[in-house]
């Protein structure tokens, strides 16, 4: 099996891409309503949240990402990152990495 050859992304557009990877985590944060980080509808709201935000990327971006448990590894435009705190930790990371390697 091959992987497709995948042309790399420039800084500006990897930029562009950090900036709405990062708008659409807003939006799927202000999707929970409940603000009590220990109710369970909270956490319900936010597990909702998260699933709706990884079908977006996926689709949207292409997005690879891989979850097991709390682990989470995304893969977005040339640029990979893991978190062990979910995929909302995992989308921030990505974020920052992205907004690292389009600065340098």
């Amino acid at each position: 099996m091959t992987r497709a050859s995948q042309k790399p992304a420039s800084p500006a557009e990897l930029s562009a891409i950090a900036d709405r990877v990062e708008a659409l985590l807003k939006a799927a944060q202000n999707l929970v309503t409940d603000k009590d980080p220990y109710s369970s509808a909270a956490w319900t709201e936010r597990n909702t949240a998260m699933a709706s935000l990884k079908v977006v990327l996926e689709t949207t971006l292409q997005a690879k990402i891989n979850q097991a448990h709390d682990a989470c590894r995304i893969r977005i435009a040339g640029v990979s990152t893991s978190c062990t705190a979910g995929l909302e930790g995992g989308v921030r990371n990505w974020i920052a990495a992205a907004r690292r390697k389009a600065a340098a």
